[in-house]
């Protein structure tokens, strides 16, 4: 597990952040490598844990895993450190308490396989606290035109459900 990556580049990185992750990250890892997708790496960005975060990311003997520690910068700059790392073609940020169902990166990797034009993918989302789920879904709107509407006055993506290309990340400058 060090700073030292695979020499595969896999078809998608997977850039997950996290400050005192300890309670959930395990969960988050494993909801990961449970994945019908298996083509990905995972750069654990750890921003200054004071708590058992990196002790948990270096349990894990899966190689695609790699983890970097640094002082607190916060949760953007960590992710924009795992997104110059990143070395796949389609790119992803996953948070240290999100969980992602089995099925979840297949399925949006094959989209933009099979959808060239599309430069972003993601889902809807059900918020959970802690292990409990709540009657609260993130359902965005899904056809192009409702998207561009929706733009006009927020974000209509939950962020760590979105997988986008390369393209897109050099395109707004990383």
């Amino acid at each position: 597990m060090g700073e030292i990556a695979s020499p595969a580049v896999p078809l998608l990185s997977i850039v997950m952040p996290v400050k005192d992750g300890a309670q959930y990250i395990g969960q988050a890892i494993d909801s990961l490598l449970k994945q019908t997708f298996t083509d990905f790496e995972l750069i654990v960005i750890d921003d200054g844990s004071q708590d058992a975060t990196a002790q948990i990311v270096k349990a894990y003997s899966d190689p695609r895993i790699t983890l970097y520690s640094q002082e607190n910068q916060g949760v953007s700059k960590a992710s924009n450190r795992g997104f110059a790392l990143a070395r796949g073609q389609y790119i992803t940020r996953h948070d240290h308490d999100d969980i992602s169902l089995p099925a979840r990166l297949e399925t949006q990797v094959a989209f933009l396989q099979a959808h060239p034009e599309c430069g972003l993918v993601g889902t809807w989302a059900q918020i959970w606290v802690g292990d409990t789920p709540t009657n609260r879904v993130h359902q965005h709107p899904c056809s192009a035109g409702e998207i561009a509407f929706a733009l006009l006055f927020n974000a209509p993506f939950v962020n760590t459900s979105c997988i986008f290309t390369r393209a897109v990340l050099e395109w707004t400058g990383g």
